[in-house]
Order: C-alpha cells, then sequence, then structure tokens
C-alpha cells in the first residue's frame, strides 16, 4: 500500500476505520423506513468491518514482525 502525502500508512488505518463505520447510522435508519420487520443493516455493517480487520493486520502485522525480529535480534547480541 503506498503512502500518501502528508500523512504515514498508520493514519491510512484510522481513516478506513472512519468511512466503514460513517455510514452505519445511515443504513440503520434506511433499513427501519423500508423495511422495519427485517433488519439487515448489520449484515451490510458486518461485512464492512471485515474489510477493516484485513486493513489494520495489513498496516500493524508488519511493524509488529519487524519490531519484534529487532528484538530477538538485540537479546541475540547481547548473548
Amino acid at each position: 500500500m503506498p503512502v500518501r502525502r502528508g500523512g504515514s500508512r498508520r493514519s491510512g488505518g484510522s481513516t478506513c476505520t472512519l468511512r466503514s463505520t460513517s455510514p452505519s447510522p445511515l443504513l440503520f435508519a434506511i433499513n427501519i423506513v423500508s423495511s422495519p420487520g427485517t433488519l439487515w443493516f448489520y449484515w451490510v455493517t458486518t461485512f464492512g468491518e471485515v474489510g477493516v480487520v484485513f486493513h489494520a493486520l495489513q498496516i500493524f502485522g508488519r511493524e509488529w514482525e519487524e519490531k519484534k525480529i529487532r528484538e530477538v535480534m538485540e537479546r541475540e547480541e547481547r548473548r
């Protein structure tokens, strides 16, 4: 994933989360008005959040892995 100008990859994670959760209240309102007997909005919201989880793993997964590798290498050097 390319880094956007003026921000880091981490800021992209919060932007992604905000963009995926913002429509949820609107979807709820549309659901209640159009078909109050059947709640379908939570399916759309849930599957949207799955994308956020994968994006978070992509952002934080590599950095965490690199940090742990550095920690292990530093421990080995001290021995």
